[in-house]
């Protein structure tokens, strides 16, 4: 069993031996198996940026847009600290510095996360290595490494944030390393490292702080090892929390001495507007609000404690076990919680859990400063690997279980290796998800507009130009992808309801040219109809270029805020709203749309058009009589007779007794030679219908089923309708 870190010196006895041989040469194995992994996943996700990701997405990674803007400002020589009263400067540096030597700083933002995510292997599986190991058990610690790397390699939001072009993972590779110093460091200078690089976290991501209340109760209650291994005594445990806080105090100090001088404290924004971290629901988001309409904006720290603190403390109380349950479910994922659950039984059992307990106790404030806010992955993103060395716990304890015969593998490690394999598969299905949600269409409408702006610079996707940021020619969106990839101004899409409205904020800020894709109409709604390549509105010229996905690029001209004439009528407005959000809603969402299109096909005789958005409609809406009575009626139209007597069988069992359904199905049967059944149908329904062919069609079926009676009504009824 191994043995947790005496707080006193060890007897001599008692000390940690140097490993034999054998140990010696699997320690080294295993140190570049772990090396070997750390480098294949950096790769791996590497090449899952470079080929499947060429931009990015409209969720976390439309942020590094807003930080190309700030890194190109600092390329000037601008440094704006109002900017960074979120998150920290760090990354924006980087970036800066990143720029010159990178084509496209987007890709190079993208290959630092996949470092930073190989950096955050070898720190932690080095964190787990080292606190677990004890004289002879070498081998276990190594096995304990790898197995908490080789877990969070395979974490399918870990692997999301790897390759994407975030703060994030930059933020968790230097937490990581900081862990690394304050939880395995060795020798006097560990804390001050450790220090160092917990102040650089913080400045990428300000959630990083609670590495500071981490490191003074890791350095409170275990003894620094020197750089032979052996524990400091008592005395000297103050010492390396000092040697922490001036570590911090170097890179932190002086940012935020310049920050206060100009006006900005770091971080500020996220204490005066907490309230938009402490509501979990959607309400929070003030952004979309109309210029001009009044925003009460969101209530500080301060205010809510004096206002509510019992609805405050009740919020953070109540998410506790709802973010544990949340993490478990979607951050870990249950096959990987089951490993983590292993863990803790075989380390609770063998007594190896206390050598691990400083970095859960680390883990335990993190956890504990997301509790006041809403629960996202992207913020427990740093979790995971305190979560998973618990999984790689199992497998170096594993060593010491069952073997299987022959090849002497631990029997364990089979059982592992199945949340380990699908976690795989689930990391590969989500990036065929977010690779199909990425709005690649924003690339080559950038190249349009920069040639339509006639731009002397290269847009800042094509490096670095001579020029400030701002090109004076702005193009109006709802994220700043246009900006990077055209050169010209951000603009922002403001939330308006007219045209008029739209087209003042237009002129008012300087835009030139307006992009709508699918995600400003879901964003937009009001002017869904923008999206119709059919729905002509003044003063906007469309710009032609090939998109994948749904999207539509404009110049705008002086008429532009003039209603056109058919946004006046109902019908007009409904059908080019319907055509737009058919290009971009599910068939669950737009079945509305796809049965006002097929009608409006119905009406001008387009058949097969019509059956198209019928059929469409009722997959959407598998209960809408109409929409199968509908497609019925087109497919007996195009001789599908079974196909349509399907159709109107479902219209049936759905609405029973429908005349039109009814007529229909009489119609499929006079088609297939039994006029009788037809007659049969249709013998309650001579007075339902006015349509002379369907008149004529049961006077036949009548002569045929000699049904004499229904004959004499078929011809009254239809001598009725040619008066």
């Amino acid at each position: 069993m191994s043995r947790p870190i005496p707080r006193r010196p060890a007897p001599a006895s008692t000390a940690p031996q140097a490993p034999a041989a054998g140990s010696a040469a699997g320690f080294r194995i295993g140190r570049a198996a772990t090396l070997a992994l750390a480098a294949l996943a950096a790769a791996t996700l590497a090449a899952i940026a470079l080929a499947l990701h060429p931009v990015g997405d409209y969720f976390t990674e439309s942020d590094f847009y807003g930080y190309a803007w700030g890194a190109r400002l600092i390329e000037r020589g601008q440094l704006d600290f109002a900017r960074y009263s979120v998150v920290g400067p760090l990354y924006e540096l980087v970036i800066a510095a990143l720029w010159p030597l990178a084509h496209d700083a987007f890709r190079a933002a993208q290959l630092l996360s996949a470092l930073a995510a190989g950096a955050t292997l070898l720190a932690w599986a080095g964190i787990v290595r080292r606190l677990m190991t004890a004289a002879g058990h070498e081998r276990e610690a190594e096995a304990a490494g790898f197995g908490t790397a080789l877990f969070v390699a395979v974490n399918p939001v870990f692997v999301r944030y790897g390759c994407s072009a975030t703060t994030d993972m930059l933020a968790v590779a230097l937490q990581s390393l900081a862990a690394f110093a304050l939880l395995a460091g060795r020798g006097r200078r560990a804390p001050l490292v450790a220090g160092g690089l917990a102040a650089l976290a913080a400045l990428t991501r300000y959630g990083s702080l609670y590495l500071v209340p981490a490191a003074l109760l890791r350095y409170a209650l275990w003894p620094v090892e020197s750089a032979a291994g052996d524990p400091r005594p008592w005395p000297r445990r103050l010492a390396p929390m000092l040697q922490f806080l001036a570590g911090f105090a170097v890179p932190a100090l002086p940012w935020l001495a310049l920050s206060a001088a100009s006006g900005h404290l770091p971080g500020a924004n996220l204490i005066a507007s907490f309230s938009y971290y402490a509501d979990p629901s959607a309400a929070r988001n003030l952004q979309d609000a109309a210029p001009g309409a009044p925003v009460t904006g969101y209530r500080s720290l301060g205010e809510l404690l004096r206002s509510a603190p019992g609805a405050l403390a009740a919020r953070v109380l109540a998410n506790l076990p709802d973010h544990l349950a949340r993490q478990v479910r979607g951050l870990i994922g249950l096959p990987a919680a089951a490993a983590c659950a292993l863990g803790l039984l075989l380390g609770v059992a063998s007594g190896a859990w206390r050598r691990l307990l400083p970095a859960w106790i680390a883990g335990a404030l993190l956890f504990a400063t997301l509790a006041p806010v809403f629960y996202s992955d992207r913020y427990a993103l740093p979790l995971v690997p305190f979560y998973l060395s618990l999984a790689g716990l199992a497998a170096g304890i594993a060593l010491r279980g069952p073997r299987l015969p022959g090849i002497g593998l631990p029997l364990a490690w089979l059982a592992l290796a199945v949340p380990v394999a699908l976690g795989a598969r689930a990391a590969v299905e989500q990036q065929r998800w977010l690779a199909s949600q990425l709005p690649v269409e924003v690339v080559t409408a950038g190249e349009t507009l920069h040639r339509a702006a006639g731009l002397a610079d290269p847009p800042p996707a094509r490096g670095p130009g001579r020029s400030g940021p701002a090109s004076g020619v702005g193009a109006m969106s709802r994220k700043m992808h246009l900006w990077y990839y055209s050169g010209l101004d951000p603009v922002a899409f403001p939330r308006v309801a007219t045209l008029a409205a739209l087209a003042d904020q237009a002129r008012a800020s300087g835009a030139r040219f307006l992009y709508f894709s699918w995600y400003e109409a879901e964003l937009r709604p009001e002017f869904w109809y923008l999206l119709d390549s059919t729905a002509t509105v003044p003063g906007l010229e469309r710009l032609p270029f090939a998109a994948r996905n749904p999207v539509a690029l404009y110049r705008l001209g002086p008429g532009f805020g003039r209603d056109p004439d058919w946004l006046a009528d109902p019908r007009a407005r409904g059908l080019h709203v319907a055509r737009a959000q058919v290009q971009v809603l599910n068939e669950h969402d737009a079945w509305n749309a796809h049965l006002t299109i097929a009608e409006d096909a119905r009406a001008r005789g387009a058949i097969v058009e019509a059956l198209e958005h019928y059929l469409a409609a009722t997959r959407g809406n598998p209960g809408l009589a109409l929409a199968w009575q509908r497609a019925g009626e087109a497919l007996l139209a195009l001789g599908r007779v079974e196909e349509a007597r399907g159709a109107y069988e479902r219209a049936r069992r759905l609405l029973p007794g429908d005349a039109a359904t009814l007529i229909g199905i009489g119609w499929t049967q006079l088609r297939s030679g039994r006029a009788d059944l037809a007659a049969q149908t249709w013998r309650p329904l001579v007075g339902a219908t006015t349509d002379a062919a369907t008149l004529r069609a049961m006077a036949e079926a009548f002569e045929r089923a000699g049904d004499a009676e229904g004959l004499a009504a078929a011809r009254k009824r239809l001598a009725e309708v040619r008066r």
